[in-house]
């Protein structure tokens, strides 16, 4: 499940394809290697995993507008209503 969202939701990942042993062999992990360090697809993952790292961020969150910010204004305006 991880393997799926991550691959095909996020677009942030690779998943290995599994040989008819039901292993995965050394050429494909060879491929995926190169796949991510070389070509474009790997370009873009890494810039597609720049920009969810600096969302997450917690600097980002208590900035002004940031999630956090917004949440604890709500809060505050909230308890000023009840007061």
């Amino acid at each position: 499940m991880n393997a799926v969202v991550m691959s095909e939701g996020v677009k942030v990942g690779v998943r290995a394809r599994v040989s008819e042993n039901g292993l995965v062999e050394r050429v494909e992990i060879a491929e995926m290697i190169k796949c991510l360090m070389e070509e474009e697809e790997g370009r873009e993952m890494r810039k597609r995993m720049k920009e969810l790292k600096e969302a997450a961020t917690a600097t980002n969150a208590i900035k002004e507008n940031g999630s956090s910010s917004n949440t604890l204004s709500q809060l505050a305006f909230k308890w000023k209503i009840l007061v």
